[in-house]
């Protein structure tokens, strides 16, 4: 594959690739989380996800046609409300248990909150994927990870 070969793809010869299937992955952390900005009122972090293997209950036909799972990329994503005291308190508790509790990062409760998103890389959890909407073209779906929980 190579971008150069693809300029001479007529548009209507481009389809879009299956979506990651709705199931329950293991999942591993791939680098730092990002700190960033959406807009001027809010802040977020994104935990960027690699699916390593779907557990618990999953069609077996559906992940065979999305490919490999080592070409899955999830974004979790933390916002937090630069208008909204009392929201922006409870995304930092959720980033906060999610961190201990789903990503078992050691020590969080004695960690400064940057030191904790510094040691999440590597660690696992358990990532319910589902599908998602896009607000401006509803037939358009976007794969995301929804509730996290640890691996035992």
């Amino acid at each position: 594959m190579d971008f150069s070969s693809a300029l001479e793809t007529r548009g209507s010869e481009i389809e879009r690739p299956p979506l990651l299937p709705i199931a329950d992955y293991r999942c591993q952390v791939m680098k730092v989380p990002e700190i960033g900005k959406a807009g001027d009122d809010w802040d977020k972090v994104d935990i960027f996800l690699r699916p390593l293997e779907a557990v618990g209950e999953f069609d077996s036909d559906a992940i065979a046609a999305f490919g490999p799972l080592k070409n899955a990329v999830l974004k979790k994503t933390f916002m937090f409300s630069k208008t909204d005291e009392n929201s922006f308190k409870q995304t930092l508790f959720q980033l906060k248990q999610s961190l201990a509790n789903a990503f078992k990062v050691e020590g969080v409760e004695d960690m400064t909150l940057k030191q904790s998103l510094n040691a999440v890389v590597n660690k696992q959890c358990i990532a319910s994927v589902k599908w998602r909407a896009d607000k401006t073209d509803p037939s358009i779906q976007y794969a995301e990870p929804g509730k996290l929980a640890p691996v035992e």
